[in-house]
Formats: C-alpha cells, structure tokens, sequence
C-alpha cells in the first residue's frame, strides 16, 4: 500500500514539472519573440516613416510614386527667415522662385501662421496625394485643413469623398496628378476625363463648395531623365487650364516656388519649404475671395 502511495505521488511530481517546462519553454520563446519586435521597431527608426495609415494590397499596387520617407535627420522645421523671406516680385529669391508680378495671388504679405489662420476661418481644404501629405507633415496646415492619401489619383479620389461630406468645405483645393503622370504615361486625354468626372463627383456630393484646381508640380531635370512620364507634366496642365474654364472652377499655377534644386532626394516630391510658399500662395488666394 506504501508502495502505491509513492507511485502515485511521483507520478504527481512528474506531470507538475512537466507542466513547469513547458511554461517556462512558451515563456521564453514569447520573450524571444519580443526581442525580435524590439529589434526591428529599432532598425525601423532609422528613418520617420510619413504615412500612418494602413493601405490594402490593391492600393499598395496604385501607389505607384507615393514611398518617399523622410531621414530622420531631416529637416523638419525649415528656416523661417528664409520661408518668410519678401520676395522680390521681379527677380528670384534665395530658393529660386520667381512669382510673377501679375500673379493675383501674392504672398509677400501673408505670414506662415496667417496662412493656416485663413485656411480654419474660410473653412477650406487640400485634398490630394502625398503632396498634400506635404502640408500636414511639417505642419504647415491644420490636421483639419489637409484630406491626403498616398499613391491618390483623379481616378480614385472618390474614396476621398466620404471623409470630404463631412467636412464639408466652403473651399477645396485639389492636389493631384503626380500618380496620373505615371500611371498614364501621356494620355492627357485619359487624365482630362479622369478629372472631370471627379469634379463632376465633387460638386454633385458637395454643390456648395467652390473648387479649386492646384496647377500639377513640376520635377527635376533628373527625374524626368529617369522616367520620361514627367516630361508630360506641362502638357497636363495646359489641358487643366481649359478644363478649369469648361468646369467653371480656378486654376492655382504653384510651379513658380520651385526649381531644379527644390527637390528632396527622388526629384519629385519638394523640400520643405515648398509646402510652406504653396500654403500662402493659396491663403492668398482666399484672402481674395
């Protein structure tokens, strides 16, 4: 009977240090797990990673320009003695731009904190690409002044339209046309119709919003080497402007802020102190409206 006792009780003491191993092994490999996460999240914070929305596999293939990144050691923060710098109307400034004295839109008067004061008190929106992205990552706009999406084009701007409706703007800006260079390689008359049908859309949802077409951006001499779908971007425009006409909305021409050395590493997405100009330059635009 002893005997049995003893069994018994060893047959207890095996099956609770098994029990214990086993726990102490998925322990481990969960802290091992963690360890992997922490190093990656690590290698991960080399660079600041913009978008923080989470896109699906069939709009990861869209975007098809939209990855840029910003290296930690970027500046963030741009000078503002040069972002503020009165500009000579007649002659370029330190950055290169030239805004011609006929422009009805000029921003020498127009401070970086009244431009995002104008855009909350006209109740106006951006709403584009990662060029819109521009305007909310430096801080230039208000969170609530900006609607941007990577790898955006006229095309699928209407997923857009939902968080759009509710805003509800007295005016919006339209920022696309950087992913439509790309994605159609020249066809102007694919891209016209692309965007009147999203005009079309814009007023049929919000028929009380004025709208407004922001010129689309020129690039480097060496991105247009690399990809000559750039090369069209002058085309497209001259064919905004009349569609502008046709559709009874504005054209903002913003190409003047920038020249062969105002872009960040890949050519095509500006340096800082762009988004800054381009936001007075349609503060001012309001300002007069």
């Amino acid at each position: 009977m002893e005997e049995k006792v003893v069994k018994f009780y060893s047959i207890i003491l095996l099956i609770f240090l098994l029990a214990v191993t086993i726990y102490l092994l998925s322990s481990y490999s969960f802290s091992l797990n963690n360890r992997v996460l922490i190093v990656n999240e690590t290698k991960n914070n080399d660079v600041i990673i913009i978008n923080s929305e989470t896109t699906s596999e069939e709009e990861n293939k869209n975007d098809i320009i939209e990855n840029e990144v910003i290296n930690s050691n970027e500046e963030k923060n741009p000078d503002e003695n040069i972002i503020n710098d009165n500009l000579d109307n007649n002659t370029s400034n330190n950055n290169g731009y030239n805004l011609p004295s006929d422009d009805l839109y000029q921003i020498d008067n127009i401070s970086n904190e009244q431009a995002r004061a104008i855009f909350l008190n006209k109740n106006a929106v951006v709403v584009g690409d990662s060029m819109g992205e521009g305007l909310s990552c430096y801080g230039v706009l208000n969170n609530e002044s900006v609607v941007w999406h990577r790898g955006r084009r006229v095309d699928n701007m209407n997923l857009d339209l939902p968080t759009l409706i509710q805003k509800n703007p007295s005016y919006l800006f339209l920022a696309y046309g950087a992913n439509d260079l790309k994605m159609l390689n020249g066809n102007v008359q694919a891209f016209i119709q692309n965007y009147k049908n999203a005009i079309e859309n814009i007023k049929n949802a919000l028929p009380n919003t004025k709208i407004i077409i922001n010129s689309i951006l020129p690039t480097s001499s060496n991105a247009i080497l690399n990809d000559n779908c750039f090369s069209y971007q002058s085309l497209f425009n001259e064919e905004l402007k009349k569609l502008a006409i046709d559709q009874n909305v504005d054209f903002l021409e913003n190409s003047y802020f920038l020249n062969d050395e105002s872009f960040s590493s890949d050519g095509i997405h500006p340096k800082s102190y762009f988004f800054f100009l381009w936001a007075r330059h349609m503060a001012s635009y309001l300002d007069s409206n």
